[in-house]
């Protein structure tokens, strides 16, 4: 079994100002429907406990989750649990890290990397 605390998290330095400047990582901790559809895709990903599997598994649980953050009304149904984390991480905190200077695909990756370091610390497991 895999724990996110076996692995590190290290958010890139031009990253993490940002995240913080929006107040994305403290709405990522209370936002259940993104870490936990987030953390359903890595379940659903990882099979094993090598780091070579967790890396293949947080690659694509973080496809899964760029496009519920980039694009929530192609990606999820309005009635479907996840949707309004995800919509309410659209509407408030996307434009933010844009203006921020981040690109889609740093603002993706500091997420991903921001719901490891969460779940970590909620002590979930793979």
């Amino acid at each position: 079994m895999t724990q996110y605390s076996n692995w590190a998290f290290e958010i890139p330095d031009d990253v993490e100002p940002a995240l913080r400047k929006c107040g994305t990582f403290e709405f990522l901790k209370k936002a259940p429907g993104i870490t936990t559809g987030f953390h359903a895709a890595m379940r659903a990903y990882d099979a094993g406990s090598s780091r070579a599997r967790f890396s293949e598994a947080l690659s694509l649980a973080t496809k899964v989750l760029a496009r519920r953050l980039l694009a929530p009304l192609h990606s999820l149904a309005l009635d479907d649990p996840l949707w309004p984390d995800h919509f309410a991480f659209h509407r408030d905190h996307l434009l933010c890290l844009r203006l921020a200077g981040l690109g889609d695909p740093q603002i993706v990756s500091g997420v991903a990397l921001s719901l490891c370091r969460i779940l970590r610390d909620q002590g979930a497991q793979l």
